[in-house]
C-alpha cells in the first residue's frame, strides 16, 4: 500500500515540482520493524 501511494504521488507529480526528486520514479524502499516492548524480553 505504501508503495503504491508513492507511486500515484509520483504520477501527479511527473516534473518533480512539488517533490522534487532526481529521476521521475525513484527507487522504493521500505522497512517495517516491529520490536517488543521494553522489559518483556532477556535482561
Amino acid at each position: 500500500m505504501l508503495l503504491h501511494r508513492t507511486r500515484a504521488a509520483e504520477r501527479s507529480d511527473p516534473d518533480g515540482e512539488r517533490w522534487p526528486r532526481a529521476k521521475r520514479h525513484d527507487d522504493a524502499t521500505a522497512v517495517y520493524l516491529l520490536t517488543p516492548p521494553a522489559g518483556s524480553g532477556p535482561g
